[in-house]
């Protein structure tokens, strides 16, 4: 009797233990592993998800709580509680909005009910993992996929500093950026004082052309190479040596205060110089004392010419050395006038002409040259001649022939005689 009963009284506490159990929860919010989602399963860094959780109540009566959402890879809750209100029997939804860092995160979510009595602990706490792909520059595109990282409009293999969004360039190669290297050219000169603070050669520019110094040949910009300035002792650094308002290339004295020009071209500086155009007429007398008057030149027409014959005036190799030539006048005997540089007319009478050119410079200076030509008729000339010619030799040829019609007839010899005996 005694094994029956121990038996017995086993199988009463072995089916006992569960109805004390499910007697003992009479109050129950739960969470399951598949109540807890996330709006994203696959998201990017920077990336806002929200994580939702299914809260059920199995008891007969309405439940309240509050759940917590737990960033355990960081030890931070994820905003506040959030608090759940569940009819008997059924469910409440909460979530939260998670902007989501990057890497591998673990989220715990807990509920805690208001009723702690006849709650099961053991069904309040579901602990997910959700993998975040880095996005540096948080535009949607993983940085595995990304050609641009940091979102600085410089390709990553363009850029000195991918992962830096504030440096893309680093031209010294010193590891630090150009935006916040001092000296970006590693030349010794801070940027703000480089004047090609990108150019590890060039640091300054003198005259401010945009050639460093190092390689521009005229640093002060007065139109002299430096070493040339050298030769003649000016300031390759001072664009007018003397200080007489000239730059020194443009000065024909450029260590002469008191000088800069020299309009003749001799050796005397206008300003000392008595006549400056070296015209020979002193400039106190010249109306013109700094001007070069025009060169007059003209070849045609000629000294001779054929009556009838239409000839073009050539002044083209008139020039002016300061200035230009603006107009030509033209002069025929003083009445017949014609203008430009290259003009045409027809002498038809024959005789004696007096041809004029007047031509004057930007500066109203005029100078005049003049010919004589001789129109004639020499094409009958040449015909009168060529029958004198003709004549003439018709009469040298006539004379010669006929000199040898009169030639004498040579006399005949005479003959030896023969020796006669004496008979």
């Amino acid at each position: 009797m005694k094994k029956p009963l121990t038996i017995a009284l086993v199988l009463l506490c072995f089916f006992a233990q569960p109805m004390v159990t499910l007697a003992a929860y009479t109050s129950d919010l739960s969470l399951s592993t598949d109540n807890v989602k996330f709006s994203d399963n696959a998201p990017t860094e920077g990336q806002s998800v929200k994580i939702y959780a299914t809260v059920g109540n199995s008891a007969t009566t309405d439940l309240l709580g509050t759940v917590k959402f737990i960033d355990e890879t960081h030890d931070k809750q994820i905003n506040g509680d959030q608090p759940v209100s569940t009819l008997a029997g059924k469910t409440d939804d909460v979530f939260v909005d998670f902007k989501v860092p990057a890497g591998t995160i673990t989220i715990k979510v807990q509920v805690f009910p208001f009723k702690a009595e006849g709650d099961n602990p053991a069904n309040n706490v579901v602990t997910k993992t959700i993998y975040v792909a880095p996005d540096l520059d948080r535009d949607g595109v993983p940085d595995s996929k990304d050609t641009d990282m940091d979102g600085d409009r410089a390709a990553n293999s363009e850029d000195a500093f991918p992962r830096n969004p504030k440096e893309s360039v680093d031209t010294d190669g010193d590891g630090i950026g150009n935006n916040t290297d001092l000296d970006d050219d590693n030349d010794g000169a801070p940027d703000k004082v480089d004047a090609f603070p990108l150019d590890s050669k060039e640091w300054k520019d003198t005259d401010g052309d945009g050639i460093g110094d190092n390689s521009d040949k005229d640093n002060d910009n007065d139109f002299l190479d430096d070493a040339k300035e050298v030769l003649i002792k000016t300031n390759p650094k001072d664009p007018d040596t003397d200080k007489d308002g000239v730059v020194d290339g443009k000065d024909a004295f450029p260590l002469d205060p008191k000088e800069w020009k020299d309009t003749d071209g001799d050796g005397i500086g206008d300003n000392a110089d008595p006549d400056d155009d070296n015209d020979g007429i002193l400039d106190k007398d010249d109306p013109f004392p700094t001007n070069l008057a025009p060169i007059v030149k003209f070849e045609k027409p000629g000294m001779f010419v054929q009556v009838g014959t239409t000839v073009n005036f050539d002044s083209s190799d008139s020039f002016d050395k300061d200035g230009k030539i603006t107009s030509f006048a033209w002069a025929i005997n003083d009445s017949i006038k014609l203008e430009g540089a290259s003009p045409v007319y027809t002498f038809k009478d024959q005789g004696k002409y007096r041809v004029t050119l007047e031509a004057t410079d930007s500066a109203g200076e005029k100078v005049t040259k003049s010919k004589t030509v001789y129109v004639i008729n020499y094409i009958a000339y040449l015909k009168i001649g060529a029958i004198i010619l003709l004549i003439a030799l018709a009469l040298i040829f006539g004379f010669t022939y006929t000199k040898g019609l009169k030639k004498p007839i040579p006399a005949k010899k005479p003959g030896k005689k023969g020796k006669t005996g004496r008979g």
